[in-house]
């Protein structure tokens, strides 16, 4: 799967990336995934880092029949907020995250932003960051 991820935080904490090509049925696989994955508690915080080396392939219909998937799993009823990075000047990525970021919205209690740096990410979701020491 092109998106991967790993549970922190005893069950609190989604790290994820997308790598490679990232599709319409990814995202939806990727999304589903959570639903059915017993470690992730409520209430949940996830990073989805987009990697520079990403081919972003998703759709509005796809991102569309991902949130209608997770609305009839019962992902929507589940206090989520995700932080989506987008670090690479890529149009297309940036485009569809914006709209997932605000088809999201209309699925409360869900927050979705989106972001162009990993650390005001973490801090958004208030996770650690890694300082690099001062010379």
């Amino acid at each position: 799967m092109p998106i991967e991820y790993e549970i922190q935080s005893e069950g609190r904490f989604i790290n994820a990336t997308a790598h490679g090509i990232v599709t319409d049925e990814d995202f939806i696989e990727y999304e589903t995934v959570h639903v059915i994955d017993e470690r992730i508690k409520p209430p949940v915080d996830e990073l989805l880092e987009i990697a520079p080396s990403a081919v972003i392939r998703l759709t509005h219909e796809g991102i569309r029949r991902a949130l209608k998937k997770n609305k009839e799993l019962g992902r929507n009823k589940i206090r989520h907020r995700c932080a989506i990075v987008v670090r690479h000047p890529d149009e297309i990525a940036w485009d569809l995250a914006k709209f997932y970021e605000s088809m999201a919205r209309m699925h409360a209690p869900s927050s979705v932003i989106v972001f162009a740096n990993p650390d005001i990410a973490k801090l958004w979701l208030g996770r650690s960051v890694n300082k690099k020491p001062v010379m």
